[in-house]
């Protein structure tokens, strides 16, 4: 029988399930739900919560440039890491943008979370964008961090 497997998902209201209609539709809950059929110990934690930002993900203390806000210890990388996961995605498709934050800024976030989970040993799978209606400065802001994730 083969080790079963914990998952970790950090990221916005997409990840948390929100709007999902019954919430087993989310996706994180369907994927939870997959992988307990390939085996019943297998588990994916949760720690999504609507309106984060990629700078809320960053590890607990890490020092985030003026008005941006702080990392959210509840719900961020080290919160996830605590899990001892197999591996962690992240799943922050537009709240960034939303707020004019650039790709560039975006990239290095998911580069720092990606080499605190590498430090512990946990390959990270980072989520592309997702539609959302917004001005066109912000789906071009969109359209640069898909092609660059």
């Amino acid at each position: 029988m083969k080790k079963p497997v914990r998952i970790a998902v950090i990221g916005s209201s997409t990840a948390a399930g929100q709007g999902a209609e019954p919430p087993e539709k989310a996706w994180v809950n369907r994927y939870r739900a997959y992988l307990k059929s390939l085996h019943p110990d297998n588990d994916v934690i949760n720690l999504g919560l609507g309106g984060l930002q990629t700078f809320q993900l960053l590890p607990t203390g890490f020092a985030v440039p003026p008005k941006r806000p702080l990392p959210d210890p509840e719900h961020n990388i080290t919160k996830a890491l605590l899990y001892q996961p197999d591996a962690v995605i992240v799943n922050a498709p537009s709240n960034d943008a939303a707020a004019f934050y650039g790709p560039e800024e975006q990239l290095q976030n998911f580069d720092t979370i990606i080499q605190t989970a590498r430090a512990a040993g946990v390959p990270v799978w980072i989520g592309t964008t997702q539609p959302r209606e917004f001005s066109a400065a912000q789906i071009e802001i969109q359209m640069r961090l898909k092609d660059a994730i």
